[in-house]
């Protein structure tokens, strides 16, 4: 059985799914599993194939749009991420059916909608999505095979009439724990000091878009300067933001100096291998947004022994267990009203985290998940070709 695991935006964006896809494939390939990374370019330490496809922010794709726009609409190939996707999505399919068939696989993965969509319709193996970008029931009865990050979309895409007939697969996101690690004091100490984090300030962190509408990491800043605005002496609240660079962030930053002065720092687009260094400098991790498929920065965080703040929801409940405090983050004041609990409690939740997170989200964890989803699809696809050849033949 050969997986495939395929991600356009890998080569050229460090983030989730690009991260993800990475991940995967190589945590496969140890496993001794006949795996194949599809992507755009980078380097992989498992087999892999770059792929020529036309990029999100190209001039070819604001030619593309701006030339034809109905015709563009059309075929998927709107500005940005659709239109890479659909590039890339007919590059692969293009690969894959090519006469010598050294790229074939019995199975494909992706957390990219418009090119799974589209490769479930023009390839005759398996397609799997991975629906971390919550698309709606609606959009997801093309897919026969379907895997969720969590128990509350799991049961509730299995409940869901316009899905009775697809396969549904809980496997939840991991973190490699390996990479993920609590810091030692010294490295602690020399990674705020190289972002230059005052050593004895209280490291309030977020690791998220820096943007406002949806990741609210305007709402963080003012909590943060409300908790400023109550410190005395000693250690005071600073705020670490860490994620990349949108077209909102200069407002953000703006805001934050208002607000904070000093008492932040603001990491743009930071590699994805930098990022346990950025969560070693935090006492904890705010995770504002009222809601997320899954926020993996919460379980990486947590790898890395920093207990977390997130929204009660279902979803996140699930994710940050007894690892953290949940809160209505909507509410404002949230952070105020638990403050005195998380300065109390910071030091015991650390070690909870850590292990919430080699529990539940470690690869030993979920592995034989992956591995079982990829076995069940790649024998009932054979099944369903076997059966399809013999009402041929009679």
């Amino acid at each position: 059985m050969r997986i495939g695991i395929a991600s356009s935006g890998l080569g050229h964006v460090a983030r989730g799914i690009e991260a993800w896809a990475k991940s995967l494939a190589e945590r496969l390939h140890e496993e001794g599993e006949d795996v194949l990374l599809f992507c755009g370019g980078g380097a992989a330490r498992c087999p892999h194939v770059r792929l020529r496809y036309l990029k999100r922010g190209s001039l070819a794709v604001r030619v593309i749009t701006a030339a034809a726009p109905r015709i563009a609409w059309r075929r998927h190939l709107t500005a940005g991420y659709p239109l890479e996707q659909s590039s890339f999505a007919r590059a692969l399919g293009r690969r894959l059916r090519r006469g010598d068939g050294r790229d074939a696989v019995d199975v494909l993965h992706t957390q990219d909608f418009v090119a799974a969509g589209i490769l479930a319709r023009t390839v005759d193996f398996p397609v799997i999505f991975g629906n971390v970008s919550d698309e709606p029931p609606a959009s997801l009865g093309a897919f026969t095979y379907l895997q969720h990050v969590s128990p509350p979309d799991y049961e509730a895409a299995r409940a869901e009439p316009a899905l009775a007939r697809a396969r549904h697969y809980l496997a939840p996101s991991f973190v490699d724990i390996r990479r993920f690690a609590p810091a030692a004091a010294g490295q602690r100490k020399r990674w705020r000091a190289e972002q230059g984090i005052p050593e004895r300030a209280w490291v309030i962190g977020a690791a998220a878009a820096l943007q406002r509408p949806h990741k609210r990491l305007d709402r963080l800043v003012d909590e943060v300067g409300s908790l400023l605005a109550r410190a005395g002496g000693g250690e005071r609240p600073h705020l670490l933001l860490a994620g990349a660079a949108t077209a909102d962030t200069p407002a953000l930053e703006r805001r934050a100096r208002e607000r904070l002065g000093a008492n932040m720092t603001i990491l743009k687009n930071v590699a994805f291998d930098a990022m346990p260094a950025v969560y070693g400098c935090m006492d904890v991790l705010v995770h504002p947004a009222a809601e997320e498929v899954f926020g993996l920065c919460l379980v990486e965080a947590m790898a890395c022994g920093v207990p977390v703040v997130a929204h009660a929801s279902p979803r996140l409940r699930f994710v940050v267990g007894d690892g953290g405090w949940l809160t209505d983050v909507t509410r404002e004041g949230f952070l105020t009203t638990l403050w005195p609990g998380i300065r109390a409690e910071q030091a015991a939740l650390s070690a909870r985290a850590r292990a919430h997170a080699e529990t539940h989200f470690s690869w030993k964890a979920l592995y034989p998940r992956y591995r079982k989803m990829y076995h069940d699809v790649v024998s009932e696809a054979g099944a369903q070709k076997n059966a399809a050849r013999e009402v041929q033949r009679g």
